[in-house]
């Protein structure tokens, strides 16, 4: 009996402090599930969620501890609004989990410089000289030394440097808000084979505003094969931002509304898998693709404004008849070379002429959308040379000849 008492005083005081450690190097955590590492609780290092005090020490803090275990952990945030004026660091083999997205709030200060929510705990740095806002935009050569970057392009001395790859990291179950302009939700810079899933994002203003952004600065840090499954991400002023190198990046399942723009992936991202994904109401377009090798299937468009747009720089980019596009906004827009859908030409005219002798020649006709599904075309290669449709219907022009 003595000895039992004993176990139960010592479980007692572990579960006080939230860590709970065995001997075999497994640790299990409060709600049954085991792994490696130690789970936290953010408050115990002095978050506070009362939607007013700044949290950044404390979130330096936890980061500061993780590194003292060896192999990361899992840090849970106590319901409230959690705010704070610098990212929380994120550190490879840890997992971030909140009480629900209704439950947590990890936000910004109301003012101030614009940051990131959570970021790698070594991103790129711009280098040399400098003393422009680390809030500047993307892109615009305005951060000064020491301002995180993502290219050259983002600092004053055109020189972004450094930065270590984090990998398994896993982030669930958070409302994030975004209160000030530039500021970033999620920035998965330099961060790679990680999850981001079932999370709500939002932003007070679409200025400069990112809910995920992707990036491995043209490899020059690993930051590619990320999944966003399940996640709610609006009013933004892109939703997620995909930039040059975050390759093999798949959205799965998640509802991408009312962003400036929904989807942007850039030039020379490659393999960026879009799957079962609900695009509505972004204003602008809902996915702006310059990639390379993107594919898209069964996702479901709704929107006013543009939908799909392939961009003059995109190579090799795979649509969907299986995707459904409702409202009245174009449905598909291709400047780009090589685009198929299905793995054919498409158009709402045929892209290839028919002739004698290309009988079979095929291509999927898109006139029919929004309303309809695209139809297949295939070319009769007869005297009088025309496309037609399996259905009978009209591809460009009459169906003679076509039965």
């Amino acid at each position: 009996m003595r000895a039992l008492l004993l176990v139960l005083l010592v479980c007692t005081r572990v579960w006080a402090v939230g860590i709970i450690r065995e001997s075999n190097g497994i640790h299990v955590f409060p709600d049954g599930i085991s792994g490696p590492g130690v789970g936290v609780n953010a408050a115990q290092f002095g978050v506070v969620c009362d939607a007013t005090t700044d949290n950044c020490q404390a979130y330096k803090a936890i980061d500061t501890f993780l590194g003292t275990q060896g192999n990361g952990g899992r840090v849970i945030f106590p319901v409230g609004e959690c705010r704070s004026s610098c990212p929380l660091p994120l550190r490879q083999q840890s997992t971030y989990e909140c009480s629900g997205a209704g439950g947590t709030i990890l936000s910004t200060l109301t003012s101030g410089t614009g940051t990131a929510l959570m970021q790698s705990r070594l991103p790129r740095t711009c280098a040399t000289s400098g003393a422009g806002s680390c809030d500047a935009a993307v892109g615009t050569a305005g951060r000064g030394q020491g301002c995180v970057c993502y290219t050259n392009a983002d600092c004053q001395s055109a020189s972004c440097t450094g930065g270590t790859v984090q990998r398994n990291v896993r982030i669930e179950g958070c409302r994030f808000l975004l209160r000030i302009q530039n500021s970033t939700a999620i920035d998965l810079a330099g961060i790679s084979e990680s999850t981001v899933s079932f999370n709500f994002f939002s932003a007070l203003s679409s200025t400069n505003t990112t809910d995920i952004l992707l990036s491995d600065d043209a490899g020059a840090v690993a930051g590619y094969d990320n999944l966003l499954v399940g996640n709610f991400i609006q009013s933004a002023g892109i939703g997620v931002w995909i930039q040059n190198h975050a390759n093999g990046t798949h959205l799965i399942g998640n509802t991408i509304d009312s962003n400036l723009i929904g989807l942007e992936i850039d030039t020379t991202t490659n393999a960026t898998q879009i799957i079962g994904n609900n695009f509505q109401s972004d204003s602008t377009e809902d996915a702006l693709d310059n990639g390379q090798f993107s594919a898209y299937s069964a996702n479901r468009w709704e929107n006013t404004a543009s939908h799909l747009v392939i961009g003059a720089s995109a190579t090799n980019v795979s649509a969907s008849a299986k995707d459904l596009h409702a409202s009245s906004g174009a449905p598909l827009t291709n400047s780009g070379s090589r685009s198929v859908m299905d793995g054919l030409p498409f158009g709402a005219t045929a892209p290839v002429a028919c002739a004698t002798t290309t009988p079979g020649i095929s291509y999927y006709d898109t006139s029919p959308l929004p309303s309809n599904a695209p139809m297949l075309c295939y070319c009769n290669g007869q005297a009088t040379p025309r496309y037609c449709r399996s259905d009978t219907g009209a591809c460009g022009s009459s169906t003679t000849d076509c039965l």
